[in-house]
């Protein structure tokens, strides 16, 4: 992998702790590895593996606007061992869309990289999951999530998707980084039935509590 290599020859200093030479050392990826619990929003049941913190807000900010993507080993390795637990074979993983200027301004999109790191773990254990690459679409502009309160997420992100037709009939599960409100999924959810499909559950590395509103 290119991630190793480049740790290797480029070493550099874990994102937490600050000791080489690891992007992420081994202590701190094991203190991240843990069962993952339950989690609902508005009747939409899915599972988080950490609460959010300081240290998870650093890590997912290095992840989502500073370029390091190796981190989504660190954060699918726990979100795979739940899904072995959980998911049937064959099922697809959707990520909730990106707008086109998060696109442009990171130069990918933090949460297909997250989904496709977690089928190449759960392929390596033996378990085939499904990624549906741009299985839904923004339709309508929306805001930044992280800069509004419960209400105007709920508003923003109302009707906001449409998921592609290839999708009815098929089982889904919602991968994403983060769930506060359930806004963006409870979205994703409602885009993926009226095309047909179905949502089994979602899952996501971190859960920010509600009366701690700073993520989506």
């Amino acid at each position: 992998m290119l991630d190793e290599f480049l740790d290797l020859f480029l070493p550099t200093k874990c994102l937490l702790c600050l000791r080489p030479p690891s992007v992420i050392c081994q202590t701190c990826a094991s203190s991240l590895d843990l069962p993952a619990h339950p989690v609902t929003r508005g009747g939409l049941n899915g599972y988080s593996v950490v609460d959010y913190s300081a240290e998870v807000s650093q890590l997912i900010d290095k992840y989502k606007e500073h370029g390091a993507t190796t981190v989504a080993k660190v954060l699918a390795k726990p979100m795979v061992t739940n899904l072995l637990a959980n998911a049937s074979p064959g099922d697809f993983l959707v990520v909730p869309p990106s707008s086109k200027q998060s696109v442009r301004r990171r130069g990918y999109e933090p949460a297909t990289v997250l989904a496709a790191q977690i089928i190449r773990q759960a392929r390596k254990a033996g378990f085939e999951l499904k990624l549906a690459r741009q299985a839904l679409t923004l339709i309508e502009p929306v805001h930044d999530q992280a800069q509004l309160n419960a209400r105007q997420r709920f508003e923003n992100l109302a009707n906001a998707m449409v998921g592609q037709h290839w999708l009815a009939g098929q089982p889904v599960i919602l991968i994403d980084d983060i769930v506060t409100t359930g806004a963006t999924l409870l979205e994703c959810r409602r885009a993926v039935e009226e095309a047909g499909g179905f949502v089994r559950f979602f899952s996501t590395f971190a859960e920010t509590k509600s009366k701690n509103d700073t993520q989506r």
